[in-house]
């Protein structure tokens, strides 16, 4: 008898263990899921500066946008890792 009850209690361990590694995936995927939308939109306002550019629509010069484009890369990378250490 003894032995079904604690046969039990750690199938009931596994079970938690399993749910918080559940839950831990859930919220790794969100993550993944929201940097995905910020590398989108990122790449999405550089094709819209070049095209802009390209087509001759842009007062600004090409070093002008690059600085830009830069910039806007180095803020996206440092959000990431400010993301890093915030999860830590």
């Amino acid at each position: 008898m003894s032995r079904k009850i604690l046969d039990f209690e750690e199938s009931r361990k596994c079970s938690s263990e399993l749910v918080d590694r559940v839950a831990d995936l859930q919220r790794e995927i969100q993550e993944y899921e929201s940097r995905m939308e910020n590398m989108e939109s990122l790449l999405d306002s550089i094709l819209i500066c070049l095209n802009a550019y390209d087509n001759g629509e842009s007062q600004y010069s090409h070093r002008k946008i690059f600085d830009a484009i830069v910039h806007d890369i180095y803020l996206y990378r440092l959000q990431g890792e400010v993301t890093k250490l915030a999860n830590s």
